[in-house]
């Protein structure tokens, strides 16, 4: 059996969800750099010609330009928001796990799971999917060594996975 007692702060917030939505925020980089590349090309063919370049193409630009850097700008700003809107659900959170069962507890509510979606490991960070939207994150820093972490992701991967 082990035991967390955590705190959630906005950079645990954060960075699980950068980890949930990696696939996502490869495809904006792409898409960004793309259409920028493209609207430069454009704006470099108007200069070449001597045609006035309008703001609007100066606009697109940049807005791909951040839209290449989404993690960085606009996820931020909606994870930031986010994170404020619920801010009850970021309270101190008691999570107990054994071999048949994960129970999380806070001030309002105490939920027990006996399977979960699946599971995410990372260096930093455990997310344990309770469906394939939510996730308990377990940052490796609340635990009170590297083998306590070690022994959370052990008990996560053999706990029943599936859709």
């Amino acid at each position: 059996m082990e035991k967390l007692t955590i705190t959630y702060r906005l950079q645990d917030y954060l960075e699980a969800n950068i980890i949930h939505n990696k696939q996502l925020l490869i495809l904006y980089k792409i898409f960004g750099s793309l259409m920028s590349i493209i609207i430069f090309l454009h704006i470099l063919y108007l200069y070449i010609l001597k045609e006035p370049i309008g703001w609007i193409n100066v606009f697109f630009l940049v807005f791909f330009l951040l839209f290449m850097n989404y993690e960085k700008t606009f996820f931020l700003l909606q994870i930031k928001s986010l994170f404020k809107q619920q801010k009850k659900y970021f309270e101190q959170v008691e999570i107990v796990l054994t071999e048949t069962e994960i129970v999380e507890k806070t001030s309002y509510s105490e939920s027990k799971f006996y399977w979960i979606y699946k599971h995410n490991k990372t260096p930093k960070m455990l997310l344990i999917y309770i469906n394939s939207q939510g996730f308990i994150i377990i940052p490796k820093k609340y635990c009170s060594n590297d083998q306590q972490y070690e022994n959370i992701c052990n008990l996560v991967a053999n706990f029943p996975q599936g859709n």
